[in-house]
């Protein structure tokens, strides 16, 4: 092999060793940046629909009546609550002297025998399905539970309260079947206790209910803004055991509509999501319902809502007020959390007042002994829309104070240096390299906010 040829390969395999180092400190570089970007916490940009969650405490109402005794006497009940009856039920009587002393001293006695005697009785079902729906209730409310979440709270022991008077009332009704039967072993008849008693019949088919505020009758047209702040009712509940009332006591609550309305204010920013004739979507402690806007009326600074609602009527039956929560669908675009951005006042210079020097930006500065270009950092451009004149933002550099007079480009005219604006901005890890993205916040929410100023798929720091 001659010389010649001999330089020529040692030149080319100095060369593959150059390429190998260079790409072996490549690699050796990235996995260094890749390692830190692994230790850092940060979230992924992504494009999403932010949601606007408002909520409203509503009024409800319903086709009801309040029946009450047209006299004194016992009463003696034939159907739990939440029943749909048809017209010319009877759903109680009233009768004089029904039970002695005899029936007195073993009423303890027969109420606890009951207890254990529910589970074979032809209210089984109904008792095992109260039973799940108090499971499922407190359920609900640990799933969903928050720190501080009292109105949950408060609903969830609502709900529960009114299924245990449910459960209360079936066991009523067995008692009351108890009785009977110790009455005619006693040698109480039917026939003499019927001498003295007054059916009481439901006037128009519908639901029946045990509990009350003394709202019943009330409309939609009614409620008033200040309604909610001056509720002091809750329902009360009519206990189901055989027992004395007097004339004019609640016998029952007869609720003969399908339909139900939720009444509640507010304002006119918010009156926009609603409109008369639409349908609207909601939830009530975390149901789905849906409701068409009967009426949106303005009153004063507030507009006062009306939904009318076709379904789950024996679900609410047993509450005035409820706590409503919409979602509204909001802007579309990039998203990440708001505990990712970060704001900071820079100084600010219409774009025509910085100039560029050999591709650094400058601020042309009037001083005694002539006017110096003073280097800049910028950090984010606002550029000009129509007629309106563009920002550069920067951080005041070295030498620089507030009140040094800037000259314009291209022309002779001058302006103080010292008006600032706050900026939202973020910091972005792609590769490892951790870089300042200015951002414009188009869209937020209590968590998450639509930006400009990052793309899509960027790694996002969180601070």
């Amino acid at each position: 092999m001659s010389k010649k040829t001999e330089k020529r390969s040692s030149r080319r395999f100095r060369w593959v060793y150059i390429v190998i180092v260079a790409i072996f400190l490549y690699v050796v570089v990235q996995s260094f940046f890749l390692a830190q970007t692994s230790k850092m916490n940060y979230v992924v940009a992504q494009s999403g629909d932010l949601e606007e969650v408002a909520s409203f405490t509503g009024v409800i109402t319903r086709e009801e009546q309040l029946i009450r005794a047209s006299q004194s006497g016992v009463v003696e009940y034939y159907y739990p609550g939440n029943r749909h009856l048809s017209e010319g039920t009877m759903i109680c009587s009233l009768r004089n002297n029904y039970y002695g002393d005899l029936l007195e001293q073993k009423m303890d006695d027969l109420y606890e025998q009951l207890l254990n005697e529910a589970a074979a009785s032809e209210y089984a079902e109904d008792f095992q399905q109260l039973d799940t729906q108090i499971g499922e209730q407190i359920a609900a409310y640990v799933r969903g539970k928050t720190a501080n979440h009292y109105d949950a709270l408060y609903s969830m022991k609502n709900n529960v309260q009114t299924t245990m008077d449910q459960r209360q009332n079936l066991l009523a009704i067995l008692q009351n079947e108890k009785i009977n039967a110790m009455l005619e072993e006693q040698g109480i008849y039917e026939e003499q206790l019927n001498e003295q008693s007054a059916n009481i019949t439901i006037p128009e088919a519908g639901m029946i209910s045990y509990t009350y505020d003394n709202y019943e009758g009330w409309t939609w047209e009614q409620v008033t803004q200040d309604f909610i702040s001056n509720y002091q009712n809750e329902y009360e509940a009519i206990t189901l055991n055989l027992q004395t009332i007097e004339e004019g006591d609640p016998l029952y609550r007869l609720v003969t509509g399908q339909d139900w309305q939720i009444t509640f204010f507010v304002d006119a920013a918010q009156a926009e999501y609603f409109e008369e004739g639409s349908d609207c979507h909601f939830y009530i402690e975390g149901n789905s319902l849906t409701g068409e806007v009967l009426a949106k009326e303005q009153q004063g600074e507030q507009y006062k809502i009306v939904l009318e609602i076709s379904e789950y009527l024996s679900r609410y039956a047993n509450q005035r007020l409820a706590h409503l929560e919409f979602r509204f669908s909001g802007e579309e675009g990039i998203q990440v959390p708001k505990e990712c951005i970060l704001q900071q006042s820079y100084y600010r210079v219409p774009e025509d007042y910085v100039y560029d020097s050999l591709g650094q930006d400058c601020l042309m500065i009037r001083q005694e002994e002539g006017d110096v270009l003073f280097p800049i950092d910028v950090v984010y451009t606002r550029a000009g829309e129509e007629n309106k004149t563009g920002y550069v933002y920067f951080e005041m550099p070295e030498g620089l104070t507030e009140g040094a007079l800037m000259i314009q480009s291209g022309t002779d005219q001058v302006m103080s240096l010292g008006e600032q604006e706050t900026l939202s901005y973020v910091y972005t890890v792609n590769g490892g390299y951790q870089q300042l993205q200015i951002v414009e916040i188009l869209y937020e929410t209590d968590r998450y906010a639509i930006v400009e100023g990052v793309k899509l798929y960027d790694q996002i720091l969180i601070p």
